[in-house]
């Protein structure tokens, strides 16, 4: 996939298609493996200050992974549909659980740094 069509969308259905039939650690694994090899693929750096980011890997793959394993999809596409549907314009989610710029935090970059907010209530 080209790095312009790399998009949060395209995070969002690739944690998806992997979380319909994958535990929570293996969907994990599975995309860190591909948005590393995916990077070197199209020339992105995986430094301290770009590229690849454990945190928010660790995140979206719980929060994608969560969604999915508890919808009762009856099939990958429809997981992945709903899954785009719900968070593929909602990128700055983990806002909401994280109160200080994760995003641009090294450490999270490089290492898994639990939210320091309590998460929103379900409604």
């Amino acid at each position: 996939m080209p790095k312009p069509e790399w998009t949060h969308a395209a995070h969002v259905a690739m944690a998806a298609y992997f979380a319909f039939d994958h535990a929570a650690a293996a969907t994990f694994a599975i995309m860190k493996a591909g948005i590393l090899h995916h990077n070197k693929s199209v020339g992105t750096a995986n430094t301290e200050d770009n590229g690849y980011h454990e945190t928010l890997t660790r995140f979206w793959s719980s929060e994608i992974g969560e969604f999915v394993r508890t919808g009762h999809f009856t099939s990958r596409l429809e997981a992945v549909r709903a899954a785009v549907s719900a968070f593929g314009s909602d990128r700055d989610r983990f806002r909401r659980f994280y109160s200080f710029d994760v995003v641009r935090d090294r450490r999270a970059r490089r290492e898994w740094v639990a939210p320091d907010r309590e998460p929103p209530a379900k409604k």
